[in-house]
């Protein structure tokens, strides 16, 4: 049967209907933009709620970073683009460009884009303690770029001039391309936050991993010794070689003096550092304190401070609980009788030293420097038994104490060589 025609009758009716399909329409159009809308305001959300959040890793995002294929880039850059307090992706992609730093070449634009995003918007973030691995700007190649990085450090340090982190991590990075800078910056903040406990255990271990650096070129140097040969038989030869002695004296020379340089501040900062500490953090400064003094070769300086920390452990009855304290201490102690010519003194103290350090800990760092001094006074059985000691601590370098061992017990001289390599490796905070 045919649908009955629209009379003027029924007309109302149907024009009704219509207008209410037309209503629904609009209104299931509306939610749908109101279900859209509110899932990418809920997805900017997390963004930005994740983004400012300290609860995330920076160096586990970085490492992520290092693992990503190409073909997932596009897609992080576009949620950055979106998104530019989106730290978490930024940090993936930061990780991702570190191959870039590996190289002489200027870095990609958007690598520097990020960079700068980094510096100007979270200059506190952990992410500054690795500056040369995943934001180093190299001033001769990347030359603009580095200049827009030092205006913004700057910049930050006029907006935070309170803040302890921001001053190190500027100093982070002025360090490898204008170290004036860097030490000007350290000298003011030094001075500005002289009683700021967290600044000062965070330039202590500045300091310490710089000095690790030095040792290792040291090190290197040392392993790379001018070695006079047969085939040096014509003048120009006997030049050359005379010449490379020269240079690597003096390189030797240089980075000995900046060891010493970076130890004196060290112990100037463990001095502030100590009169600002808890009761809980007193005697392990204090045990720093010792070691670092006896490595500057203050004795006397360490064998008082020794001497306090020992009655300091005493007196609170931390005497199971601080053993490294005593372990050093007993190292001061013979260091001094050594020096005032009480060599019998001096090896009771290492051997007292060589007990505690059986101990399987490894706060008890193995201190070479008397090792030498006292073999040569006749002192073997102390310090075959200080060694023996040290390699049950540390079987890595096990064979490098037999060899010391075996020299003593054979009535040879010590390879000072290979005291010097221990010493590096030992070289630990």
């Amino acid at each position: 049967m045919p649908p009955a025609a629209v009379t003027p009758s029924t007309y109302p009716v149907y024009a009704s209907r219509r207008r209410w399909v037309w209503r629904g329409f609009l209104l299931l159009l509306f939610l749908l933009w109101c279900l859209l809308t509110g899932l990418q305001v809920v997805e900017m959300f997390t963004a930005n709620s994740t983004a400012n959040s300290n609860t995330f890793d920076d160096y586990a995002l970085l490492l992520e970073g290092e693992k990503l294929s190409p073909a997932q880039i596009p897609e992080l850059e576009a949620k950055v683009s979106q998104y530019p307090d989106d730290l978490p992706n930024r940090l993936r992609l930061l990780g991702y460009y570190r191959e870039y730093h590996e190289s002489d070449i200027a870095l990609p634009p958007v690598h520097v884009r990020h960079i700068l995003h980094v510096i100007q918007h979270y200059p506190e973030r952990p992410l500054m303690d690795s500056y040369q691995y995943y934001l180093h700007l190299n001033r001769d190649v990347d030359a603009d770029a580095y200049q827009q990085a030092r205006a913004i450090w700057l910049k930050c340090l006029e907006k935070q001039p309170e803040n302890p982190v921001v001053w190190l991590h500027a100093a982070e990075f002025f360090e490898w391309d204008e170290p004036e800078l860097m030490n000007d910056v350290l000298q003011q903040a030094t001075l500005q936050f002289t009683d700021n406990s967290e600044f000062l255990a965070n330039l202590y271990y500045k300091h310490t991993n710089r000095i690790n650096e030095l040792w290792e070129d040291l090190v290197f140097e040392e392993t790379n010794l001018p070695r006079e040969t047969e085939l040096i038989c014509t003048p120009v030869q006997r030049e050359s070689y005379i010449r490379k002695c020269h240079e690597y004296a003096a390189n030797c020379d240089a980075l000995r003096h900046q060891i010493d340089k970076y130890q004196r501040e060290i112990i100037n900062i463990l001095d502030r550092l100590i009169k600002v500490s808890s009761d809980h953090e007193y005697l392990r400064r204090l045990t720093l304190q010792v070691r670092h003094c006896l490595l500057a070769q203050q004795g006397v300086r360490a064998s008082e401070l020794a001497e306090r920390l020992l009655s300091d452990i005493h007196v609170w009855g931390r005497a199971e609980e601080y053993e490294a304290g005593q372990y050093y201490a007993y190292l001061a102690l013979a260091s001094r009788a050594l020096n005032e010519q009480r060599v019998e003194e001096a090896a009771a103290y290492l051997q007292k030293a060589a007990q505690i350090s059986a101990i399987d800990d490894l706060d008890f760092l193995p201190v070479m420097q008397l090792i030498v001094p006292l073999y040569q006074a006749g002192q073997m059985r102390a310090v075959i038994d200080y060694l023996t000691a040290c390699r049950k601590l540390w079987p890595d370098n096990a064979s490098e104490f037999d060899k010391l061992i075996k020299l003593m017990q054979d009535g040879q001289p010590l390879d000072e060589h290979l005291i010097h390599k221990l010493e590096y490796d030992f070289y630990i905070y």
